[in-house]
């Protein structure tokens, strides 16, 4: 499984990320060099499935929307998470252009 996110770093910047297997010492990596700005930062993590990096993020202090296009996965991370109110579960509705 794959994510994309994007994390605003410092500045203010975006900082893409592509992860594969997460673990806790990669998303520990992405926030140690993403950083947290001051007051908190947004996150945005498209592929979430039930939102383990959002979660995670969430908790360092980032307010994060994470999007996926599987209803039941999103289903599950509200479910999960039920008491993280920094993540925003959205659905990705994806229409071919014709």
């Amino acid at each position: 499984m794959s994510a994309t996110v994007l994390v605003s770093d410092r500045r203010g910047a975006a900082i893409p990320v592509q992860e594969r297997g997460r673990t806790r010492a990669s998303t520990d990596l992405l926030a140690a060099h993403a950083g947290v700005p001051k007051g908190g930062g947004r996150a945005l993590e498209v592929g979430c499935c039930a939102g383990e990096l959002s979660v995670h993020l969430a908790s360092l202090g980032f307010a994060v929307d994470g999007v996926d296009f599987a209803a039941a996965a999103l289903e599950r991370g509200r479910t999960e998470h039920a008491g993280m109110e920094k993540v925003r579960w959205l659905a990705w509705m994806w229409r071919a252009m014709t």
